[in-house]
């Protein structure tokens, strides 16, 4: 069994869902303050949701975003593939109305990718995108 920073196990019987980090604190989950909204650990496969974390005040469906995302990452991988590029995706990041949307791709795991939901107005899109990279980075 391969623990993933508490996110999620992976285990020859199936996977296990843990609480991703989201909204505790200024160090802790995705960004600073109650800026960010939703966090999960999505098959890009199927586009499931196998993990999550999110404020019980968002009205977003994590569910549907994350099926959406994962379109858009084989989207992505699909015209990268068809330009000749060899390098993987690494992160693609949405923007549309109140939200952003960042999706990083978890090495290690290529089926797997971290999706975080942020507000566009209040989020600290750098430091979101700093926190996902750590997270990423600890489970290669």
């Amino acid at each position: 069994m391969v623990p993933l920073l508490g996110l999620i196990e992976l285990s020859t019987a199936g996977a296990r869902a843990t609480p991703f980090p989201v909204g505790r604190g200024r160090d802790d989950g995705v960004a600073a303050g109650e800026a960010e909204s939703l966090g999960a650990v999505v098959d890009g496969a199927t586009g499931l949701v196998l993990a999550r974390e999110s404020r019980e005040d968002h009205p977003a469906d994590l569910d549907l975003s994350a099926a959406a995302s994962a379109q858009v990452l084989r989207a992505h991988r699909l015209s990268a593939r068809n330009m000749g590029l060899s390098d993987q995706i690494d992160e693609v990041m949405v923007s549309a109305g109140p939200r952003q949307q960042v999706l990083r791709t978890i090495g290690r795991y290529p089926d797997l990718f971290l999706l975080a939901l942020l507000d566009k107005h209040r989020a600290n899109l750098a430091l979101a995108r700093y926190k996902l990279m750590e997270i990423e980075k600890s489970l290669a």
